[in-house]
């Protein structure tokens, strides 16, 4: 991922590339849709091999072969921040149906469909960037220059990002009512669900209507919906009133899930539009016995029964409810539903048991939304301090990268066996000139063997692993 700056003279040309989704520079002829990656490098070398480095049209096609899928392009007007980009992954290379865009002059190219972000969605500061040239269009406008501040444009384009997808999934999850974020270990889901639930609460309100429980194979119903629990109560034949012997009995008790949706549902009942929202997070949602722990009510999660009073279901123990025990004055004592103030996030690592595996009844009624490593590394490595900590960002994305692409490669493995950016938030705590060693070591080496164990050419996958992960470019 490299960062670099483009000229786009002012606010009204910015304004024109943003409208026509297009990022463009204003010299040559050349109808870039004819170009592939395998015929460009060629191309460049024999239209350019009699130029001098620093003319335009050279400068513009050295451009479109350096330009990767990740990179983050910011346009200047003069010294000002006009507006934001980034490479999508296929980048649909087009040929201007204009004539021209009159700042760039005739002939000026179109090189891509782009979404332009203003920047004054990213920072308050337009005037904080320094950018040297690059070898090619030393010192010519519209011309892209490599920018120096590039981790704290990183930074900036990334918690936008964050932001952004934040917004996204609490924008989803109001309409869906039920989410799963699923992906690779040390991606951040748990965390991002929690982000997620408080924007949907409102950030002051995060321990009262928000909940969190982890699944694990020894979790039942009993814990999430209702059951009996041991309890003490007075001796049957014992008749004194002080110092009453005790014994070991039963009592029927709300569980976790139950009990939550009983507050959720009591304060819609009270407040009516005006309820809270609350919201319930599942983190390691794949590692309990699903249909054992939700039981009967399966259907009550569905978003079609949300809030239905008039269709509840009759849970296991309903013939024990009661006036002498905690459902005397609950909303559910005639049988239970879902209020519609309350939002269910799920969370699970796909290696920790195989999606294909899981509860088909209660996936259907769920929306799945998948977490990549990449998506998550610059905003968790900022919030981590890896930067001021002296680690170069974009180094250590790469290795991320690098190292994820070579697991892909390995026969049994896929992109669920991702190392995810909360393994590298480790090297905070290693002193920085052997902090990547330690990593590897401590930490990288013993999971990746793992992965492996039982395949043939264990020492020669790691060592390609390692040699991958040491990869800076």
């Amino acid at each position: 991922m490299a960062v670099k700056r483009i000229s786009i003279s002012n606010e009204s040309n910015y304004q024109e590339l943003k409208k026509d989704r297009v990022i463009a520079q204003g010299w040559g002829d050349t109808d870039w849709s004819t170009l592939t990656p395998d015929n460009l490098q060629s191309y460049i070398e024999e239209t350019n091999k009699d130029k001098d480095k620093k003319d335009p049209s050279n400068a513009v096609h050295y451009f479109v072969k350096d330009v990767r899928p990740g990179d983050i392009i910011v346009g200047f007007a003069g010294r000002t921040c006009m507006g934001i980009c980034e490479i999508p992954e296929n980048l649909e290379r087009i040929h201007n149906e204009k004539e021209s865009y009159g700042w760039a002059g005739s002939g000026s190219n179109c090189i891509g469909y782009v979404d332009w972000v203003d920047w004054s969605e990213i920072s308050d500061d337009k005037i904080f960037l320094n950018f040297t040239p690059s070898t090619a269009g030393q010192g010519v406008p519209g011309v892209t220059n490599y920018i120096e501040d590039a981790d704290k444009v990183k930074i900036l384009w990334n918690n936008y990002k964050g932001k952004k997808m934040i917004e996204e999934l609490k924008n989803l999850l109001t309409k869906v009512y039920n989410l799963v974020l699923t992906g690779a270990p040390g991606t951040g889901k748990t965390h991002l669900a929690r982000e997620i639930a408080e924007k949907i609460v409102g950030q002051n309100n995060t321990d009262e209507y928000i909940r969190t429980v982890q699944f694990h194979p020894s979790y039942d119903y009993t814990d999430f919906v209702e059951g009996l629990r041991p309890c003490y109560v007075k001796a049957k034949n014992d008749k004194q009133d002080q110092d009453s012997k005790q014994e070991i009995g039963f009592e029927l008790k709300k569980g976790t899930f139950l009990d939550f949706c009983e507050k959720a549902a009591i304060d819609k009942q009270q407040n009516k539009d005006k309820a809270n929202k609350y919201v319930f997070i599942i983190d390691e949602i794949n590692r309990g016995e699903i249909s054992k722990i939700f039981g009967e009510i399966f259907a009550a999660i569905e978003p079609g029964y949300r809030g239905n009073t008039k269709q509840k279901f009759q849970t296991q123990y309903a013939n024990m409810h009661n006036d002498s025990n905690e459902f005397k004055d609950s909303p559910f004592k005639g049988g239970f539903y879902v209020p519609d103030n309350l939002y269910i996030i799920g969370t699970m690592n796909d290696i920790d048991r195989s999606v294909e595996s899981f509860d088909f009844a209660l996936r259907r009624r769920f929306t799945w939304m998948e977490i990549t490593a990449e998506s998550q590394a610059i905003v968790m490595w900022t919030a981590n301090e890896l930067l001021s900590r002296g680690f170069d960002l974009g180094k250590l994305q790469n290795r991320m990268n690098n190292l994820n692409k070579k697991i892909e490669e390995i026969p049994g493995l896929s992109k669920d066996y991702h190392i995810g950016p909360a393994y590298f938030s480790k090297l905070k705590d290693y002193h920085t000139n052997e902090a990547y060693d330690k990593l590897w070591k401590n930490h990288l080496e013993p999971l990746l063997k793992e992965y492996l164990r039982g395949m043939e050419n264990i020492d020669t996958n790691i060592g390609i692993l390692k040699e991958a992960y040491n990869n800076e470019n």
